[in-house]
């Protein structure tokens, strides 16, 4: 599977759409500026990994809770803005990006919680439930062709 797309939604309003290519793919800053010295610090980089990270069954915490936020653990603002709007990020997978009739596998999901849950593989809800993880296991199975447990190394 490749990355083709990822969205960044709140409601029904796109904030942002990252189109992926075959080879390598960068994310640069392309800010114009008159002083050569920007560093280009704050783009995003680590948060679109992130975001990436999250619709593959990661925490969502893992977007505004870092060690780069020193003493709070915790950057508020990106977490408050994350849980009182309906962020949804949408990834799209693909067996191939050249060819339009490979499959593909899109992902969405929110910050929101209870009945605003949005889980979402392929337009099927999945509950969230720790327990069963139906959610990491279907991706496990559309991804990996795996249903598998993971087994614990002794």
């Amino acid at each position: 599977m490749f990355l083709k797309e990822l969205y960044i939604h709140n409601d029904d309003i796109l904030i942002r759409k990252i189109k992926f290519h075959n080879g390598i793919n960068l994310i640069i800053d392309e800010t114009k500026t008159s002083d050569r010295k920007e560093s280009g610090n704050n783009v995003g980089k680590t948060t679109v990994l992130r975001l990436i990270d999250f619709c593959l069954g990661g925490k969502g915490e893992n977007i505004y809770k870092d060690p780069e936020f020193k003493e709070k653990g915790s950057n508020t603002t990106i977490e408050n803005f994350l849980k009182s709007n309906n962020i949804i990020i949408t990834l799209v997978l693909k067996e191939d990006l050249e060819l339009e009739t490979s499959n593909e596998i899109i992902i969405r999901r929110n910050f929101l919680s209870r009945k605003n849950k949005i889980q979402e593989i392929n337009g099927e809800y999945f509950p969230e439930n720790p327990q069963n993880r139906t959610f990491t296991k279907q991706l496990k199975k559309l991804i990996f062709d795996s249903e598998k447990d993971r087994k614990s190394v002794v």
